[in-house]
């Protein structure tokens, strides 16, 4: 099944729920097999294709040593001036904290995830069950 951010939170808000402004709720019985495909998405790739692509470019930055042990200086926080918050790229978002593995605990493996958030936004959304 392929479906997008945009097409699953409009289809939400079209339900007629009795949500505030600028909140949405979504409910897991919102969406069948029918809301999921990828109708209004031609260019959706399957989760299989992309965890491919993510395998693969893990194996490439890998090879390339961006995972090595003290590769990275812990940093922030930072502000984002000019492009930049701790020598990292930004868009008028500040680093609040840089943490590597190591410093979380990991001792074997040295690869995740980064997780990037905005104080505020124009939507609320509320997940329901």
């Amino acid at each position: 099944m392929k479906a997008t951010v945009a097409s699953l939170l409009l289809a939400a808000m079209g339900t007629g729920s009795e949500a505030r402004p600028h909140e949405v709720q979504i409910s897991a019985q919102m969406f069948g097999p029918a809301q999921l495909e990828a109708f209004s998405a031609p260019q959706a790739v399957s989760m299989d294709t992309m965890k491919q692509e993510k395998l693969g470019y893990r194996e490439v930055q890998r090879a390339a040593g961006t995972y090595d042990l003290n590769r990275y200086e812990r940093a922030g926080p930072a502000p984002c001036v000019n492009g930049t918050a701790a020598g990292y790229a930004c868009s008028r978002v500040d680093l609040k904290d840089f943490l590597r593995h190591q410093d979380m605990g990991a001792t074997k493996v040295l690869e995740g995830n980064d997780v990037w958030g905005k104080a505020s936004s124009p939507f609320h959304i509320q997940r329901t069950s």
